[in-house]
């Protein structure tokens, strides 16, 4: 924890991230973040989705992951720009629980354990582009689109259980519909705002790494397709003629519809049941510096 606390402050010192001002051509952000997220899962008895209608469900909570994160955004023309961004968070803190049942609606109860998730890693991959189709003296809106590439690996771990390294791998690709504002108090802040609506594709493995009956390193899968939200708010201050500080916090959830769990075994037919869905949230901030050249 020590550790990983000496190297946000490195970074956060390194990469105070900047926004630039409205006559620069190219910007270069670089910061930090901080998020704190939760997932949830859950699979039926069959394909039909009862015998029970819940068997299995996996809740990951309060799963605190920091990072670098990069922006690089490019004007086509004045109204018209193009976006790079990017971030890599590693996970310092969280809790799992694991329930099975055997009775519809979560009753009979079958097993019940907790579980650390202290590690894992999460990244993101955004590419898009936005259009101002307004602008005032001091407030502009604007719209865009961007594809969106979302990964987290979580674990499952006991420390009286050193041989436990169950690894669960999401995966979130997303077309995205953005709407913004940005609104300059004075010539040296500003504060913006953006809505995020997102249609995705969701997949994920999981290794089961000491149930004998699963194959290894693919013990499952699992398939669905979904909708999200996210809400972010970012205040920019100009602290030199190149140099902006900003300070953003973003809010979202993504959840999916019913889709299909894949079971490999090592002896006998592997098993399909349904999906019930995944549920995702994020809250968190970052702070860095954008230079504008």
């Amino acid at each position: 924890m020590k550790t990983y606390l000496n190297w946000l402050i490195i970074v956060l010192i390194i990469s105070l991230n900047y926004s630039y001002a409205q006559n620069k051509d190219f910007q270069i952000s670089v910061g930090s973040h901080l998020y704190i997220t939760k997932l949830d899962w859950s699979i039926a008895g069959n394909i039909n989705g009862t015998d029970p209608n819940v068997l299995s469900e996996l809740k990951y909570d309060n799963i605190l992951t920091i990072g670098p994160e990069l922006k690089l955004i490019y004007p086509v023309q004045q109204k018209i720009s193009v976006f790079f961004a990017y971030q890599r968070g590693f996970t310092i803190s969280g809790m799992a629980k694991d329930r099975d049942y055997s009775g519809d609606n979560r009753t009979d109860m079958t097993y019940d354990e907790s579980f650390s998730s202290n590690k894992g890693n999460q990244s993101s991959i955004k590419l898009g582009g936005r259009y101002t189709f307004l602008n005032f003296k001091k407030i502009s809106f604007n719209a865009g689109t961007q594809f969106i590439q979302n990964k987290h690996r979580f674990y499952l771990l006991k420390d009286e259980i050193p041989d436990l390294k169950t690894t669960y791998d999401s995966r979130w690709k997303a077309l995205s519909l953005n709407l913004g504002a940005d609104y300059f108090i004075n010539n040296a802040t500003s504060i913006s705002s953006e809505v995020t609506y997102s249609f995705f594709k969701y997949y994920s493995k999981a290794n089961w790494n000491l149930i004998k009956d699963f194959q290894h390193p693919v013990s499952f899968e699992q398939m669905a397709n979904g909708n999200g939200w996210s809400i972010k708010i970012q205040v920019e201050r100009n602290i030199s003629d190149q140099f902006n500080l900003y300070l953003s916090m973003l809010s979202g959830k993504q959840s999916s519809s019913k889709g299909v769990d894949i079971s490999y075994y090592k002896y006998g037919d592997n098993s399909t049941t349904r999906f019930n869905g995944v549920s995702y949230y994020a809250t968190g901030i970052s702070l860095g510096l954008i230079y504008g050249i």
